[in-house]
């Protein structure tokens, strides 16, 4: 690592984090590119643990910020960005690992003029499988996000909009490649995993299922962007109607599972299919997807 001029800076937020952040930690120190700082940013941990580790990575040499207050995970990237020496951020939560060439393969991509750089997901933990993510696409950035928080992006990009929105308590990171774009910022994909995202039970993102919770983030974001909106409508409704098209499909084949012929597992289709059934209707009548329809139809007068 180059503490004094590095290429790259990692910002490595935390809260509460102690048993996962050396595993964090160690999956960037693996990587094949070695001109880098690492900033860990706690967001005010009360856990003991969580205290008495940081302390330790402190004294191995890494560039520790404590926040005096909890303010959330947007607050603490500004901060660790804020203090970054790297012409390139990549960020990184402290329960998640990078693979040893995500930095090396987005640097070769930032070199070229990309403003942003995001790859494939491989989940583990609680779920084992890879996101693939579509080629990056205005509109559909606007109908939902599809870049993960652990992208790469150059620092210049990130002083253009003024970072994270604070006052988001999630999809934090959402907000802010929307405003990269709107900065005209350069987005590329890497079709590779090299982001491995820790699936948790109690995960950040399964807060944001609720659908109260995620329609108060899409109107908050639809207003604060409407010019956008209004300029895309015409490719989000589409869009919208395809994937609410597809939710309808899977409730259909979900009610199929209940005429299968194997007698001894006909209870076991039935309560899967029940439980599918009530949680993909209730994802169609009050998803993100379909609230931020409605606001589309509004712009477009229908």
């Amino acid at each position: 690592m180059n503490s004094n001029t590095p290429v790259f800076s990692v910002i490595i937020t935390s809260f509460n984090d102690g048993v996962f952040i050396n595993e964090a930690i160690a999956s960037v120190k693996n990587s094949t590119f070695t001109d880098f700082e690492i900033i860990l940013v706690d967001d005010c941990s009360p856990d003991e643990n969580t205290i008495s580790i940081l302390r330790e990575i402190e004294v191995s040499g890494i560039k520790v910020i404590r926040k005096e207050k909890n303010a959330g995970v947007g607050d603490s990237r500004n901060k660790g960005v804020a203090a970054a020496k790297g012409k390139y951020i990549l960020t990184l939560d402290a329960d998640d690992r990078i693979l040893p060439s995500y930095l090396a393969k987005a640097k070769a991509e930032l070199v070229k003029g990309f403003s942003v750089v995001y790859c494939d997901v491989k989940r583990f933990g609680a779920k084992d499988d890879v996101r693939v993510v579509p080629a990056f696409s205005f509109p559909t950035l606007l109908a939902g996000n599809f870049i993960a928080s652990c992208s790469a992006f150059t620092k210049s990009i990130w002083e253009k909009t003024g970072g994270y929105d604070v006052s988001m308590p999630n999809y934090e990171d959402w907000e802010f490649w929307i405003c990269a774009a709107e900065a005209g910022g350069k987005f590329i994909q890497i079709n590779e995993a090299l982001f491995e995202y820790r699936a948790k039970a109690t995960s950040k993102i399964s807060k944001v299922i609720d659908p109260e919770r995620r329609a108060k983030v899409v109107n908050y974001v639809c207003n604060k962007h409407i010019e956008s909106y209004k300029i895309y409508a015409a490719e989000i409704v589409p869009y919208l109607h395809k994937v609410i098209s597809s939710l309808e499909n899977d409730i259909q084949n979900q009610a199929g599972l209940i005429s299968g012929g194997d007698i001894s597992g006909l209870i076991n289709k039935l309560k899967f299919a029940e439980d599918e059934l009530t949680r993909r209707t209730a994802f169609y009548e009050n998803s993100f997807f379909w609230k931020l329809k409605k606001i589309a139809d509004k712009l477009m007068g229908k």
